[in-house]
C-alpha cells in the first residue's frame, strides 16, 4: 500500500512539473537566445520532453504494479561463497 502511494506522488509531481514546462516554454515562445536567435523554447523543450518520458515510465510501473506483475528493475548477481 504504501509504494503505492509512492507511486501515485511520484506520478502527481512528474504531472505538475510537465505542466510547468508546458506553461514555461509558452511564456518563452518569443524570446531569442542571444547568440543562435532560436526561440528559448528550442532549449528549454528538454526539460518538458524529459519529464515527460519520465511520467510515463512511471505510470507504466504504477499499472504494472497494481496489475501483481511488479518484477524488480535489476537483479543483483549473488556473490560465489567458495570465491574468496
Amino acid at each position: 500500500m504504501l509504494q503505492l502511494l509512492t507511486d501515485l506522488l511520484i506520478v502527481a509531481f512528474l504531472a505538475y512539473v510537465a505542466w510547468l514546462a508546458v506553461l514555461f516554454n509558452i511564456q518563452a515562445m518569443g524570446d531569442p537566445t542571444s547568440v543562435l536567435r532560436l526561440p528559448r523554447t528550442v532549449i528549454y523543450a528538454s526539460v518538458l520532453v524529459g519529464v515527460s518520458f519520465m511520467l510515463i515510465r512511471q505510470v507504466q510501473l504504477c499499472l504494472r504494479r497494481l496489475a501483481g506483475r511488479h518484477e524488480p528493475m535489476m537483479v543483483l548477481a549473488q556473490p560465489d561463497p567458495d570465491r574468496h
